[in-house]
């Protein structure tokens, strides 16, 4: 299969993983990116896919888009013209729900990781969204018999938030904490130690989740929605914390080290059988074929572009032209619409309000 995949590339980015996973498996696929690197192909952060199509001279079967929030943020515009069909893996839907429920309708098949926006994303872009969680690279993430001589590590980047909470949790409960690695170095940390704390940022099941898992520690996680216990049985693959509770889930199971290997190898297991990327992309795979381009009608493009291009993170790319195709509409219309994203933010905010955040 031809494939045409787009996204903000980084070291550590989802993107490199889904990449090499369709190359390995013996698609053709063009990578672009505004971050290209080695074989891939450079774009401007603002890209007419259509006119990218002629000038590559590549005729895909399948356009995907994956999320990464590196900046600046790729766009793609003119997908409603393509006749391929385009797929898009939005991974930050805990942080970016306010454009992606817009820019789902310029997709035929949409995927979300995070399983709490996916109802209602579909309720109000009226499209077929399904959830796909993240997942591990198990030639990357795993086991390599080092000595697993830190208790308790934790690999992520400080904020204020994050700092504060940290700095409570650690003050009586020894935490070996790092920032900054890539994923090789990653993957040898999580080898050193015999459990991973993790914490997520609005709530959302996280890579740290599924890596940390794959390199064979035991994971004590915060206990979220978004799917976390469809995937995982508490005290059987995982162990989960309430934040207030961490300091001593962490020592009561630095005096049980059974039970963090028993369990520890009941989640590397299931993650390595069930959840890597060879998984999600096969999924992704099997659904698109035999599918067909989804369209809609022009003013639903408009619509979306308008809402979607008014979120702080595209603002800077706005024209004049997009505002005028909206005010051109209908005036019940603009109304309608302007009343149903209103609605959808409220949503969001009193979701938002109920999860303790970390940045």
């Amino acid at each position: 299969m031809k494939i045409l995949l787009l996204a903000n590339f980084s070291k550590t980015s989802i993107s490199g993983y889904v990449y090499q996973t369709l190359v390995n498996i013996g698609h053709d696929v063009v990578f672009v990116s505004p971050q290209a690197e080695n074989n891939m192909i450079a774009c401007e952060s603002r890209v007419d896919v259509p006119k990218l199509i002629q000038r590559l001279n590549f005729n895909p079967d399948l356009l995907l888009m994956v999320e990464s929030s590196v900046h600046p943020l790729l766009l793609p515009i003119g997908l409603e013209n393509v006749t391929c069909i385009t797929t898009w893996w939005a991974i930050d839907n805990h942080i970016n729900y306010r454009w992606h429920k817009e820019f789902a309708v310029f997709f035929d098949f949409v995927y979300f990781a995070q399983k709490d926006f996916v109802k209602p994303a579909i309720r109000y872009s009226n499209k077929n969204i399904q959830w796909l969680p993240l997942a591990c690279e198990p030639t990357i993430q795993t086991q390599l018999n080092l000595t697993r001589d830190i208790a308790c590590g934790f690999v992520g980047n400080m904020n204020k938030y994050r700092q504060k909470y940290f700095d409570m949790l650690t003050s009586n409960t020894p935490i070996e904490m790092v920032s900054g690695l890539n994923p090789t170095e990653m993957s040898s940390f999580y080898n050193h130690c015999q459990m991973v704390f993790n914490l997520s940022m609005r709530g959302d099941l996280n890579m740290r989740t599924f890596e940390a898992m794959s390199c064979g520690c035991l994971l004590i996680t915060q206990d979220i929605q978004n799917g976390l216990r469809d995937l995982f049985v508490p005290d059987e693959h995982i162990v989960v914390h309430h934040l207030n509770d961490a300091a001593s889930i962490i020592d009561l199971y630095k005096k049980m080290p059974e039970k963090v290997m028993e369990i520890a190898q009941n989640g590397y297991e299931l993650v390595r059988n069930k959840h890597t990327y060879m998984h999600r992309v096969n999924q992704i795979l099997a659904d698109v074929k035999g599918g067909k381009a989804d369209r809609f009608d022009s003013d639903i493009y408009i619509t979306r572009k308008y809402f979607m291009m008014n979120h702080r993170q595209f603002k800077v790319q706005k024209t004049d032209e997009i505002d005028a195709a909206f005010n051109n509409q209908n005036l019940l219309k603009k109304v309608k619409y302007k009343f149903r994203y209103l609605k959808e933010y409220i949503w969001q905010k009193k979701y938002l309000s109920k999860i303790k955040k970390f940045g």
